[in-house]
């Protein structure tokens, strides 16, 4: 297990096996995780108030019957392919949902995307897919010195990004297109 007393843990991946609980968080403390398989325990991760933790990929297996995967007093957001079950005073499901970023003539870019404390980026094809919940993530994206910030919402198909950076070659502006050239907030 890891035991957490206002500390902080940032990692890829863990996987915790075999007790009472795997992640116990005093204090103010937090957890940030792309993936955790947490194994035969009376709870996996137990959130004081003021702890938070972020898990991309949450697996746990063998949880006690009589208790949740995630209890407590603390903030939560996952991502599963289960159902684990979740007592927590606030949690928020993260949904992978797939994200397209273009330039400002609607091609595809390989843009850096920061959401949820995860650092990603876009491939070729200017695709990503994003942990974000239904309710809307802040998703800042940057390409070149340039960015923006924006809205997603998880589950919800067909979601783009324009990122505002100078197309390469000739640029046509349309009509009824409003574009701003110079810093933004």
């Amino acid at each position: 297990g890891l035991h957490l007393v206002d500390a902080s843990f940032t990692g890829t991946s863990l996987t915790t096996i075999a007790q009472d609980e795997g992640v116990p968080m005093e204090g103010d403390s937090t957890l940030h995780l792309a993936s955790w398989t947490a194994q035969l325990h009376d709870t996996p991760l137990m959130l004081s108030t003021g702890s938070s933790a972020t898990v991309r990929s949450f697996s746990p297996a063998n949880t006690a019957p009589t208790s949740a995967d995630a209890l407590g007093d603390g903030t939560l957001y996952y991502g599963s392919s289960g159902n684990p079950t979740v007592s927590t005073t606030a949690s928020y499901r993260l949904l992978e949902t797939d994200v397209t970023f273009t330039d400002l003539a609607g091609q595809p870019v390989e843009a850096n995307v920061l959401v949820h404390g995860f650092a990603l980026v876009s491939n070729s094809n200017g695709a990503l897919t994003l942990p974000l919940v239904n309710s809307g993530s802040v998703v800042d994206v940057t390409l070149d010195g340039a960015g923006t910030r924006v809205t997603l919402y998880g589950g919800q198909t067909g979601q783009s990004v324009q990122v505002p950076v100078i197309p390469d070659g000739d640029w046509t502006i349309s009509s009824g297109q409003d574009v701003v050239l110079g810093p933004r907030p």
